[in-house]
């Protein structure tokens, strides 16, 4: 029974070895995790009502690869910042086709996303920026 359990194990283990001799398999473990903003936080239907004038919302999936792989700069960005908000995505969150046709608007029922990650920005309760994809939020967190 014990040799069972050592086969899948010592397989896996040959497989994340390398298989050339002169390259070294890099892993960088994440710096944060998702419960470090629990405080920051927020619910869909509140997109509109926090109390900045301006402030920006990330919207991720914890099971998006995309997330996953800008998770430590976005974390370190809203940590910065008293007006940086997250959504965890869920069902009730729409999924739309154009994600421009969102700016000036001023009520959740006319708000969607393109998918996972999104960064909105929100100025004097309106939507200026909903900006989808990892290269995309990675340039504006630049901006703030």
């Amino acid at each position: 029974m014990k040799r069972l359990f050592l086969l899948p194990l010592s397989l896996c283990l040959l497989s994340c070895q390398s298989t050339s001799n002169s390259q070294e398999t890099t892993y960088i473990l994440p710096k944060h995790d998702y419960s470090e903003i629990i405080d920051k936080t927020i619910k869909w239907n509140d997109l509109f009502n926090q109390g900045q004038l301006l402030y920006y919302v990330y919207i991720y999936s914890v099971t998006c690869s995309h997330c996953q792989n800008i998770k430590d700069e976005v974390i370190d960005k809203s940590l910065e910042l008293d007006n940086f908000y997250f959504i965890e995505y869920k069902k009730d969150i729409p999924i739309i086709k154009n994600a421009s046709l969102t700016i000036g608007m001023n009520d959740i029922k006319d708000i969607g996303i393109l998918g996972t990650p999104t960064l909105i920005w929100i100025l004097d309760k309106e939507v200026v920026k909903n900006l989808a994809g990892e290269k995309e939020i990675l340039e504006n967190l630049k901006k703030i």
